[in-house]
């Protein structure tokens, strides 16, 4: 890990729906539930970006401008960005985070009451989408922590591609694992 100042570098926190692209002079930051961020790196410019997304796509109603929240849509964003920064996206690491099952532990009252709680689980779902798209792009994953039932705080060093995430169970502040996916 490559120690900084943290006045020597701008912090960005990406809210859903958010896509993000940059220099070596940055760190992303967010955090997930049932959500999906992937990340991307490249090794030889430092540059980096992340996308978050709620839903794996919009579905046949799409409307002409594009939106970050949708994971089809949200992965476009961001490499249409790369490519303007002339990067093409197999020069790229990548790296898939989040997809939990945050809402199983919903009474099943409500789980009842909700039609979107009845279908397969929008983590699993978001998950696919990630893995669809990059294979579809024919790019290798480099690493990923996806799936179980706990919320993630990613972040993203620029200067180095290291990701570090964060994640607990329930609500409490119980850290489950801290550790360091490289590239």
């Amino acid at each position: 890990m490559i120690d900084r100042n943290p006045d020597e570098f701008m912090e960005i926190f990406l809210q859903p729906g958010d896509c993000f692209m940059s220099d070596a002079d940055t760190r992303l930051r967010t955090l997930l539930g049932s959500c999906v961020a992937i990340t991307l790196w490249h090794p030889k410019k430092k540059i980096g970006g992340m996308c978050h997304y709620l839903l794996p796509s919009r579905g046949a109603n799409s409307e002409p401008l594009l939106e970050g929240r949708y994971g089809d849509e949200a992965l476009f964003l961001l490499l249409r960005e790369a490519r303007h920064l002339g990067c093409r996206p197999k020069d790229f690491h990548y790296k898939i985070f989040g997809g939990a099952d945050m809402f199983s532990r919903l009474p099943k009252n409500t789980r009842r009451t909700l039609p979107q709680f009845n279908k397969e689980a929008v983590g699993e779902r978001n998950i696919a989408q990630a893995r669809d798209m990059l294979d579809d792009l024919g790019v290798h994953v480099v690493s990923s922590d996806v799936g179980g039932m706990c919320a993630r705080a990613i972040m993203l060093d620029n200067w180095s591609g290291d990701v570090w995430v964060r994640s607990t169970y329930d609500v409490v502040p119980v850290l489950h694992r801290d550790f360091l996916l490289t590239a």
